[in-house]
């Protein structure tokens, strides 16, 4: 706990990982993730609630066996370092996904997203743009089964549809999340990985569609 939300910044801020994190991202984590309380204000999400979500992934999680059965386009982002925390994407994803493009922040650890904005929009960027028929910045790393053919309106709007629900579920997933919900959290995230799937399967089009 902090006396105020001004000492809290200033805390947080001196020490890793946040120390890193771009000022916008920090300044929306100090405005978002702290909540206030009658003697001051202190995380919105408790060290008790974070270590069971850790917990809970942990003992049921089969998503590295199952990696090499995506089917979907993938374009995979990863640090190599560990700065604010050390990287937990393996160096071997991206050889275990047959349909792959892999972009490396070299230098960089987990919070990727948190330090280096702009670099993870431009990736998002680049892979909308190439899902949609566009080419990527560098031949060398392209998939070895790249996207072939556009998208139609029909498909345009479903898509958006999904990605629209997908949105709303992660909403409801933060809002469960802070109640300390853990039971509607998993739901909610389960229901949000659900629509993006569907999304990239319509992305990716039909296995053996012709151009």
């Amino acid at each position: 706990q902090w006396p105020s939300r001004q000492a809290a910044f200033e805390h947080l801020r001196a020490r890793v990982p946040y120390s890193s994190w771009d000022d916008k991202v920090f300044e929306g984590f100090v405005d978002t993730a702290i909540e206030d309380t009658a003697d001051g204000v202190q995380l919105a999400c408790t060290p008790e609630i974070e270590a069971s979500l850790f917990a809970a992934a942990r003992a049921s999680s089969g998503t590295w066996a199952r990696i090499g059965q995506i089917e979907c386009p993938v374009w995979l982002g990863r640090g190599t370092g560990d700065r604010g925390l050390q990287s937990t994407t393996s160096p071997d994803a991206a050889s275990r996904i047959p349909n792959v493009i892999e972009r490396v922040a070299k230098g960089d650890g987990h919070f990727v997203p948190l330090e280096r904005v702009e670099w993870v929009v431009q990736r998002v960027d680049e892979a909308l743009g190439a899902s949609f028929g566009e080419s990527t910045e560098d031949g060398p790393e392209e998939p070895t089964q790249p996207p072939t053919g556009t998208v139609d309106e029909q498909v345009d709007e479903q898509v958006a549809e999904l990605l629209q629900q997908a949105a709303a579920a992660f909403r409801a997933a933060d809002a469960a999340l802070r109640r300390g919900d853990i039971v509607t959290w998993t739901e909610k995230i389960d229901e949000a990985q659900s629509a993006v799937e569907e999304a990239a399967r319509l992305v990716a089009g039909p296995v053996g569609a012709d151009a």
